[in-house]
């Protein structure tokens, strides 16, 4: 269990590179609910900095 909590406090997000990525866009996800959005990246470091100021 407390792997998994590590885990968690320090990757709390996944950034997952997928077929959209030659569009620009990749998804970004939430580990501990399952939420996730797709960004573009020049979007990305915004959208990773407010969802990790979130987290804590």
């Amino acid at each position: 269990m407390s792997n998994l909590i590590c885990r968690f406090n320090w990757l709390p997000l996944r950034i997952v590179v997928g077929k959209r990525a030659s569009e620009g866009i990749v998804e970004v996800k939430e580990r501990l609910t399952g939420d996730s959005e797709e960004v573009h990246i020049d979007d990305l470091m915004t959208v990773i900095t407010n969802k990790y100021d979130n987290l804590k």
